[in-house]
């Protein structure tokens, strides 16, 4: 279940909004509601109507196209952490959801209605110019994906996902191997594989469900540079 509280002073734990200049923030910061998330719940679902979006700050969520309603079958297209929007298409005058969004690793994410959001983007050209250039971010981060299933081993796409997962958390996080296969679009006894040798390799550990790297430097060589591509775009269009 989904629990509420108001948030209160300093930073705000999400990378985008902690950009913003101080004025900028106050603004937005009137209608935050804190959401504390555990595993597994689904933010929304697929085609529902978009009242709110949300900043993750500790919470990383999983966005997923269904590809067979009735069975729950899906593809994750990307995750959302710390360091975006979750829901921002409502703002573009989209206000039915394109996919799920689903809590992968639980946490808090900042709640604010999105027409506020909106009359704050009129209002403040700060905060016009953010939002719009994450959804760049975001747009570039699905095209990427595209390329890295189409082009990528699976051995490399399951570091580049472990990679994308530990720069949105702290320590460790939990990711079983249905979950992976399910996210990749893969079966099961390749993650499995892919697991062992990273594991024998002493790249990362894995214990009842729960994942920590050990070697994020070595993980980074065995990763598609996809990794890499996706951080560079991340800072030339948000930070330009």
């Amino acid at each position: 279940m989904i629990t509420t509280s108001r948030k209160r002073g300093g930073r705000t734990g999400n990378r985008l909004l902690d950009r913003l200049s101080p004025a900028d923030l106050n603004l937005l910061a009137r209608k935050f509601e804190v959401l504390h998330l555990p595993a597994r719940e689904v933010l929304f679902h697929l085609n529902e109507d978009l009242e709110d979006v949300y900043f993750p700050t500790t919470a990383v969520f999983s966005l997923v196209v269904t590809l067979n309603p009735e069975e729950g079958e899906g593809l994750e297209i990307a995750t959302v952490g710390n360091e975006g929007i979750v829901g921002f298409t409502a703002l573009l005058g989209v206000r039915k959801s394109l996919h799920q969004a689903i809590c992968q690793v639980p946490g808090d994410c900042l709640r604010l209605p999105a027409p506020a959001l909106a009359k704050a983007m009129v209002r403040r050209p700060g905060i016009d110019r953010l939002v719009k250039r994450y959804a760049a971010v975001a747009y570039h981060a699905v095209i990427q994906s595209v390329v890295c299933n189409a082009l990528h081993p699976v051995e490399q796409r399951v570091c580049r996902w472990l990679l994308v997962t530990h720069e949105k958390v702290v320590g460790e996080f939990p990711a079983t191997q249905d979950y992976l296969a399910a996210s990749l679009g893969v079966k099961r006894p390749t993650i499995s594989v892919v697991a062992n040798s990273l594991l024998k390799a002493g790249l990362i550990t894995y214990h009842r469900g729960t994942i920590r790297i050990l070697d994020r430097r070595r993980l980074e060589q065995f990763a598609c540079p996809c990794f890499m591509v996706a951080k560079a775009a991340y800072r030339r269009i948000i930070d330009e």
